[in-house]
């Protein structure tokens, strides 16, 4: 089944594994203050694999294409497009078997992400432009009626130019909660870490530091 979303995220920069020691041990202690943390898991792994035209047609047209694969079983094949909004993008998703989501790239297995690209760029040719190996932590919270979740840790970029590590933390809605509930948890998360708001995806980033 395939999933047509507004994602309403936004993203932060950790400088350092310091910076990531603190924010997790603050995480495990639910201790944020100007928060209210419900749950607390990980830490959880995913590998996502980005892809576009040999000329990045996707990436001018403001679109990325990727696969995450969470398990040997299950995979998610999703499409996002920018937004006139900076905190919002437009997203399609389907879960199903990794390597269905693979031919579903290379145009041998139908899905609804793939027509998306199709309207965009026609059928043509998709490349791995690069990986991308996550380790992340997870919290979820309520305020202002609507369900926050802040996913946080390090994603190693694996590219043509070799590999980099860096430390983020994403802020996203989930049921009920809107743009501005999103940029208040992000701003109180910046605020008492010290963390820098990232206008750029994980797919730009891998393709300055490595691509």
């Amino acid at each position: 089944m395939a999933y047509n979303n507004l994602e309403i995220e936004v993203k932060l920069a950790i400088p350092d594994r310091a910076g990531f020691d603190t924010i997790l041990a603050a995480a495990e202690a639910r201790a944020i203050p100007g928060l209210e943390i419900s749950t607390f898991v990980g830490p959880l792994v995913r590998y996502d694999f980005y892809f576009d035209t040999p000329d990045r047609k996707l990436l001018a047209a403001g679109m990325l294409l990727r696969v995450g694969i969470a398990s040997s079983e299950r995979a998610k094949l999703t499409v996002k497009k920018n937004t006139d909004d900076r905190r919002t993008r437009t997203e399609i998703e389907e879960v199903m078997p990794p390597a269905e989501a693979m031919d579903a790239v290379r145009w041998k297995k139908l899905a609804k992400p793939m027509d998306l690209v199709r309207e965009a760029v026609g059928e043509v040719p998709m490349t791995e432009q690069i990986r991308v190996s996550k380790v992340f932590w997870a919290l979820h919270g309520i305020r202002d009626g609507g369900v926050w979740n802040a996913t946080f840790g390090s994603s190693t970029f694996i590219g043509p130019r070799g590999t980099a590590e860096r430390y983020d933390l994403e802020v996203e809605a989930e049921e009920g909660a809107t743009a501005e509930t999103v940029e208040a948890v992000a701003k109180i998360i910046g605020r008492h870490f010290s963390l820098m708001p990232v206008e750029r995806s994980k797919y730009q980033i891998g393709l300055e530091l490595v691509g």
